[in-house]
């Protein structure tokens, strides 16, 4: 429609210089009554212009009522009129007559005017002539009018009378819109024939062309030729719609598509070569010219690439390389002497042979000329052949002359020598091969080897290489490799019928027939049976040779042996059927989605894990309300989050989408579920595979230990590890909000041993809980009461808005104490001392606000308990005694005042020794040995346990070696290494390691290096990234301290660890009814279900002891066992066996 209201507005603007009003009330007459609005809609919806002018024809005569309708169309020569079509002419003359255009005629009056020529009476017309055509039939009056613009004429239209008739202004108009109509149907059919003509040249390019959409998104290709379907193998249709990087395959991250990229995102134009696939899989080279085309306003709409298959050059290259790489070994393994000389014949290179024949070093010879070496006698001679070389008057000449031997003998020798004038080489050259003729047939003996070498190479090859003489139908060569594929000496063409497989045989026949008459090439695969009866599948390809004049002289074949190839593509095939096995067998639900989320496929565990049979499972929507999906605290879960939804949208994998289903009988279930979309071999999604794996077990249990790892099993507060993770947040957001206010008070219950030791330890229980719930009464609902250890309690006061509100909770504690407690009929009275401090001071960590909340404590302890006090800056002389230890912490390392203890590990089932674990000590020449507890953390602060740990390590590894080699019994045993955090975010830590065990040569899956799970889970990704290189070297890795940190058991299966050491807070509560043997054995558990080994540190008793060896745990260690001991002691165990 909007094409048909721009053609009226502008046939009406070219008919009238009225007013719109008065236009639109006459065109509206005379459309109806000459029927253009009809004639105009067939022009737009009509293509083939012959239809067109065929229906508008009777229309013009019917409305116009002429004798004569004639259509010219103007010939490509521009001087004549092709008769296109008309009416009422005489037979014969309608597509099938030309006129002249001729400017004395109408017809090129006609063409030279812009205005409609109007005939009032022909016979005595002056302005042009008549002509034969309408003379002939008696033509007296008529119109006729040019089609087309000024700029470009396509024919004319005219219309005439026999008699006399005055056209009306409103039938001009109606010729002249017709005319119009005419030059757009000519025009658009013009237009179309040029782009088919620009369709054809780029179908008969060699070269692929792609035009992709720049304003769409992700560039889709709108366009590609037959070459581009050629060279991929996809056709138009599977490409338009698609962003080229599917011909990529998994190849995408080659640099050159980062410069395509770049290119794009700039606009501007790029050449690269990458690595694309065609649809069959199989690998080219496309060479790339990228441009960007622009509109006629400068405005980026498309981008053309031009691409070229230069496979076979790519193949081309690597041939030369490899047959440069063959020149060389044969330069320089030759059994005869070779020389590079320069032209003014100083040598450039010689091979050894060189060097024995004339009795130099290398780099003697390189300082004489080729010349020198020649008998004197002979010099002359010889230099007459060089010279014509060097004219061009000889390529290669051959001579046999006296040389002198650098011991003085004279030495025969055949030299061939040649002038080579590379094409890439700046700088022609001489090449000359020596032979030693001493002795006699050395000439014979040297073509021998010749030919040994050249059969060598080819004996080499995998593939096996022949040659038929067509002539006398005789094998010129075998190699040995065809030899070994067929398993017999060949006499007849390698496809010898009687040796193929019976049910391949037909086929071989009928295409080695083909071959054989077409003279071209062959390439087929079939089956052949050796001598020996063994079925080979192989290769073979062959093609004739043809001489200068076109003459077919040999057929040069090779055969390859793809029998293993054939086997793995078995293989695949009955991998598939295993796969499908083990779908069926998966103790994980497995199923498949269609692209509507409905269930196509579900293995049997789906039925256990959804509760729901096959028949009701297939069909149902996975994300359906049946399993009342929420997430882990109960909470509906929003479907885009579901496993189906995300990967329909980020067309990505989604691992672990934990939620929970209930099951028909209103039982609850805890699932992980993974997704992964299926994908068609064009790349498009066709469906979602889900894998579910029911976790409740899993949950449950880690629901236990993670509470118990972070509230206090006696008051139910939060401990210190959940305190100290509230107030790091605290420190966190006061970084970022500095007028951010809160205080930690330290509370420690005073005497309470005294309670403990006289009413014992239900009643000393019994008052830390109760007085946990009278200190609660002081606090807000965002406030922070936790229990750190025994009789130390903490609290977090938040969003304080001035520090005298902490003093006023300090007292209000102090107040209520003063009222006694009710325990098991015993009035106890107690009292707290409680040390503050504000984050107003500007901490750093929550560990400097609970070490000076505890030194106000201790000042408070020290002044006689059962009152406050806030820290004060000049409580910071005990941190400039660690500013000293730090100073002389430094230096220690330079001072060798480190030094390493051993811990012995051993196997709880035998008692043996297994390993040790590296501690180390500070020999202080002051203080004497310090204590890792006194200047770990402060390494570990300051970094200086980086190389600390380097030395640690290189030491262990050390002692290991010097144990290995003086004890038999050593040859077994492991060495636990502890590494840092700090340690763990080093980038050469992984080669800090390898090299260490280079240099100490002992067995790396004797060494283990030991991890908190707080460091682990402290940057997650990078540290499982570091250990699974660790790992990967057969290293084995320890979870140190397990239990105590931040880490989920959800999680524990991805870390790669292959012990979990059991921390000794949890053995040392072994027997004190507090729910850590529940604990450890759910550890030991655990670990064994994820195929881990367990260490338990910290025995000190025999009950410890026989609880662990009872629950499975494998190892341990401990004072039980024996204290950590310097190498001389350690060294004595081994000794005792």
């Amino acid at each position: 429609m909007l094409s048909y209201v721009v053609i009226s507005l502008i046939l009406f603007k070219k008919l009238s210089s009225k007013n719109p009003k008065q236009l639109l009330s006459e065109k509206k007459a005379d459309d109806d009554a000459l029927s253009l609005d009809e004639i105009m809609h067939q022009a737009l919806i009509e293509t083939d212009i012959d239809s067109f002018i065929e229906q508008i024809i009777p229309k013009i005569a019917t409305t116009l009522r002429v004798d004569y309708i004639q259509i010219l169309e103007l010939l490509p020569n521009r001087f004549a009129l092709f008769f296109k079509a008309g009416q009422g002419w005489a037979q014969g003359l309608v597509g099938a007559a030309t006129v002249s255009r001729a400017r004395d005629n109408l017809f090129g009056y006609t063409l030279a005017t812009k205005d409609p020529v109007i005939i009032v009476d022909l016979p005595i017309e002056t302005r042009f002539r008549g002509g034969p055509l309408l003379d002939n039939h008696c033509i007296t009056s008529g119109v006729a009018l040019g089609i087309g613009t000024k700029e470009e004429k396509y024919g004319l239209l005219g219309v005439y009378s026999k008699s006399n008739r005055e056209f009306t202004p409103a039938e001009i108009k109606f010729l002249v819109s017709i005319s119009y109509l005419l030059a757009f149907v000519f025009h658009n059919q013009h237009q179309q024939e040029e782009l088919k003509l620009f369709k054809r040249a780029l179908d008969a390019s060699s070269n692929g062309v792609v035009i992709t959409d720049a304003l769409a998104s992700d560039n889709p290709v709108v366009y590609v030729n037959q070459s581009f379907t050629k060279i991929t193998g996809y056709s138009s249709e599977e490409v338009t719609g698609n962003n080229c990087r599917f011909l990529q395959g998994k190849e995408r991250l080659q640099p050159e598509i980062e410069e395509i990229r770049n290119a794009i995102a700039q606009g501007k134009e790029c050449y690269t070569i990458l690595r694309n696939y065609r649809q069959d899989g199989t690998l080219f080279w496309n060479e790339l010219y990228l441009t960007p085309i622009c509109d006629r306003h400068g405005s980026l709409t498309h981008f053309l690439g031009i691409q070229s298959d230069i496979t076979n050059r790519k193949i081309a290259e690597q041939a030369l390389f490899e047959s440069e790489s063959r020149f060389r070994a044969i330069f320089e393994q030759a059994a005869v002497g070779m020389a590079q000389v320069s032209l003014d014949g100083r040598f450039l290179q010689v091979n050894q042979k060189a060097c024995e024949l004339w009795g130099y070093y290398p780099t003697e010879l390189i300082q004489l000329r080729f010349q020198d070496l020649i008998h004197p006698e002979e010099r002359e001679k010889s230099d007459h052949l060089f010279q014509a070389l060097l004219d061009h008057q000889l390529p290669t000449f051959t001579e046999e002359r006296r040389y002198l031997h650098r011991g003085g003998s004279i030495v025969w020798a055949q030299v061939t020598v040649s002038l080579v004038e590379e094409k890439q080489s700046t700088s022609p050259y001489l090449i000359a091969v020596i032979v030693d003729i001493t002795e006699r047939k050395q000439l014979e003996k040297a073509k021998l080897a010749d030919e040994k070498r050249f059969n060598s190479i080819l004996a080499s090859l995998k593939d096996g290489v022949w040659s038929m003489d067509l002539k006398n139908q005789e094998i010129l060569y075998v190699n040995q490799t065809l030899r070994k594929i067929c398993g017999y000496h060949l006499g007849k063409l390698p496809e010898n019928l009687e040796n193929v497989y019976a049910t391949d045989r037909p086929r071989v026949e009928k295409i080695s027939e083909n071959f054989l008459s077409e003279q071209t090439s062959k390439d087929l695969e079939y089956r052949i049976v050796r001598p020996d009866g063994e079925v080979r599948w192989i290769r073979d390809r062959a093609q004739f040779i043809y001489d200068s004049t076109g003459n077919p002289v040999r057929i040069d074949g090779i055969i390859t042996d793809i029998t293993e190839r054939k086997q793995i593509e078995e293989q695949l095939r009955q991998e598939r059927d295993l796969l499908n096995g083990i779908t069926q067998t998966s103790v994980a639900a497995i199923m498949v989605l269609d692209l509507e989320g409905k269930i196509i496929f579900a293995n049997e565990r789906a039925e256990e894990i959804l509760a729901i049979g096959q028949e009701q499972l297939l069909n149902s929507d996975y994300n359906s309300n049946v399993w009342k999906i929420k997430d882990f605290d109960g909470n509906p879960l929003p479907q885009e989050v579901l496993p189906f939804s995300r990967v329909m949208k980020t067309q990505k994998p989604v691992f672990e989408v934990l939620h929970t289903i209930e099951w028909p009988d209103h039982t609850l279930r805890f699932l992980s579920v993974n997704g992964a979309p299926l994908r068609k071999s064009s790349g498009e999604i066709s469906g979602v595979v889900i894998c579910i794996n029911d976790i409740t077990e899993q949950q449950t249990l880690e629901q236990r230990l993670i509470y118990n790892a972070f509230y206090d099993p006696l008051t139910r507060l939060p401990n210190r590890i959940l305190f100290t993770e509230l107030l790091h947040d605290c420190v966190e957001k006061r970084r970022h909000e500095p007028n951010y206010l809160f205080a930690v008070l330290f509370l420690d219950v005073d005497r309470f041993k005294l309670v403990n030791d006289t009413y014992g330890h239900q009643v000393g229980d019994n008052l830390l809980i109760y007085f946990a719930h009278r200190i609660k009464k002081c606090l807000r609902h965002h406030d922070t009461l936790a229990r750190l250890s025994g009789d130390e309690f903490a609290i977090l006061l938040d969003q304080l808005t001035q520090e005298e509100d902490a003093i006023l909770v300090a007292k209000d504690i102090q107040a209520r104490l003063k009222s006694a407690f009710y325990l098991n009929g015993q009035e106890v009275f107690t009292s707290v001392s409680i040390g503050i401090t504000f984050s107003s001071i500007g901490y750093q960590s929550a560990t400097d606000l609970l070490r000076d909340a505890d030194l106000s404590m201790y000042k408070v302890k020290e002044n006689g308990r059962a009152g406050y006090q806030v820290f004060a800056q000049n409580m910071h002389d005990e941190l400039l005694n660690r500013v000293r230890l730090e100073t002389e912490l430094r230096k220690a390392l330079e001072r060798k005042e480190f030094c390493l203890y051993y811990q012995p590990i051993l196997a709880l089932k035998t008692g043996k020794i297994v390993g040790f674990e590296a501690l180390i000590r500070w020999k202080h020449p002051q203080y004497g040995l310090v204590s890792p507890g006194d200047f770990i953390p402060l390494a570990e602060e300051t970094g200086l346990i980086v190389n600390m740990g380097k030395w640690v390590l290189a030491q262990a590894c050390q002692q290991l070696q010097t144990w290995q080699q003086q004890y038999i019994s050593a040859h077994s045993l492991t060495m636990s290494v502890n590494i840092s955090a700090r340690q763990l975010k080093e980038p050469d830590l992984v080669s800090t390691v390898e090299e260490i065990l280079q240099d100490t040569q002992i067995d790396q899956r004797l060494l283990k290096l030991e991890i908190t799970e707080t460091v682990l889970m402290e940057n997650e990704a990078v540290s499982i990234k570091i250990l699974e290189k660790l790992q990967k070297q057969g290293i084995s890795l320890c979870l140190d301290d397990f239990g105590t940190g931040y880490s989920s058991l959800s999680y524990l299966h991805h870390f790669p660890v292959n012990v979990l050491k059991v921390d000794q807070s949890f053995v040392q509560r072994i027997g004190d009814q507090s729910g850590k043997i529940e604990i450890i054995q759910g550890i030991i558990a655990l670990a064994h279900s994820l195929n881990m080994e367990v260490i338990a540190e910290g025995i000190e008793t025999r009950k410890q002891f026989d609880f662990l060896k009872s629950s499975y745990c494998e190892y341990g260690q401990g004072y039980f066992f024996s204290r950590p001991l310097d190498s001389i002691a350690a060294e004595r165990l081994l000794q005792d066996g």
